[in-house]
């Protein structure tokens, strides 16, 4: 609410520009004509002013916190809980990709299993192993929708159960393998299209700082290993590093 429309244009003049975007071609056509058109139609776009490095340096471990929201639009409460992990270049990103999987992927997932399932305590489970690729620090969640007469406590207890059982048993590789197996499956299926093609080398030149990085980033997923697994879950899906977010119906008024 306190953004002027002044700010809006400094914002858009200092970040929407050459000097801070990536353009990616891709399919069947001659380089050297695509250069021609690139600087026709995008050549006399002038540079912006050099940006000021942004930081965003998140800390571990600060503390267990916990928040709880209203929301009047709610029938069933819900539980998120979030725990902060480093940034997607980071060495650890893979295994806590695949932990978020073996989590919260499908319907043979450890979460819809145990949670929704066995325990009928949840219409709706999943987990997140970040919010899509990031320069900076990122969030690991686990989240829950309740069931009819379940309580958030009884959800919360439920969710934060099965993290736990990671971090002190792991997991097997059958787990790991179908994890894999889907990951793999993932990447070859988007670079089956050129837009496809065109996100993966803009997404290895903005997040791994180099465009080549789309040949090779693969390997890295596949090296993990169930080990690997367990190590993050306990390095990071701890309760000091934890944030839960309660979402709660509105009372009705009497």
């Amino acid at each position: 609410d306190a953004a002027s429309v002044d700010d809006g244009h400094a914002f858009f003049r200092m970040y929407y520009a050459p000097n801070n975007a990536t353009l990616t071609v891709t399919g069947d056509f001659d380089p050297a004509e695509a250069k021609r058109l690139v600087q026709q139609y995008f050549g006399d776009i002038p540079r912006a002013a050099a940006k000021q490095p942004v930081a965003c340096d998140q800390p571990f471990d600060v503390g267990e916190q916990r928040k709880t929201f209203t929301d009047e639009k709610a029938t069933l409460p819900a539980v998120l809980g979030l725990w902060r992990i480093p940034e997607y270049r980071h060495a650890d990103t893979p295994a806590l990709t695949f932990l978020a999987t073996i989590l919260g992927g499908g319907e043979s997932s450890r979460l819809n299993r145990a949670v929704a399932r066995d325990a009928r305590a949840a219409v709706q489970v999943g987990a997140i192993g970040g919010l899509g690729p990031r320069r900076g620090p990122n969030v690991f969640a686990a989240f829950g929708i309740a069931n009819q007469g379940v309580a958030a406590d009884s959800l919360e207890r439920l969710l934060l159960a099965e993290v736990a059982r990671v971090a002190d048993g792991g997991v097997s590789e059958a787990e790991l393998a179908k994890a894999r197996n889907a990951y793999r499956a993932q990447r070859i299926n988007e670079l089956q299209t050129s837009m496809g093609r065109a996100e993966a080398l803009q997404q290895a030149a903005m997040y791994l700082g180099d465009p080549g990085a789309v040949n090779t980033d693969l390997q890295r997923f596949m090296a993990v290993t169930t080990a690997d697994i367990q190590r993050v879950a306990r390095t990071y899906l701890r309760p000091q590093n934890l944030t839960v977010a309660r979402i709660v119906p509105e009372t009705p008024k009497p």
